[in-house]
């Protein structure tokens, strides 16, 4: 039996999540480069997801993200997002969105807080502030790399 577990729909002009609900097993979920500008439809995609890549969109407001709990890998940079509330992530990809200041983001994403090893930030307002790395570590003790900067 085939099963499909990758499905890559970047550079397509999209407008909207297809949907993929007939895809029972995915891991990896790529969308980005399109003009999707909601999350919604998500809720048909598996819970098996691991990867979800939405780079490159129109996408403001995150949702419809509850029900992935095995997602480890979330992009979402070059977007208009806010943040909202998200769980357990390994690598959390928010640059180049609309993201004003590191207020709340412990909430947010507070069920990935001894999980997240990778975030990046860059090019949002809250990424200008001087205590913005001093700011992400003591939130999450477990990171190894803010933007393009890796420590251990």
């Amino acid at each position: 039996m085939f099963t499909v577990q990758e499905l890559v729909l970047r550079d397509n002009k999209l407008r909207k999540i297809p949907d993929v609900s007939i895809f029972k097993n995915l891991l990896v979920f790529d969308v980005s480069f399109n003009e999707i500008s909601s999350l919604n439809g998500l809720s048909n995609v598996s819970n098996t997801l691991k990867e979800l890549y939405v780079s490159k969109n129109e996408v403001n407001k995150m949702e419809e993200l509850e029900h992935l709990h095995s997602l480890q890998i979330l992009e979402l940079g070059s977007n208009r997002l806010r943040v909202s509330i998200i769980y357990q992530l390994e690598d959390l990809w928010l640059n180049d969105n609309q993201i004003p200041s590191l207020k709340g983001i412990d909430v947010a994403v507070s069920g990935s807080r001894e999980k997240l090893t990778t975030i990046y930030l860059e090019r949002n307002p809250c990424a200008t502030s001087s205590e913005y790395s001093t700011t992400l570590r003591q939130i999450f003790p477990n990171l190894q790399q803010i933007d393009s900067d890796i420590f251990m």
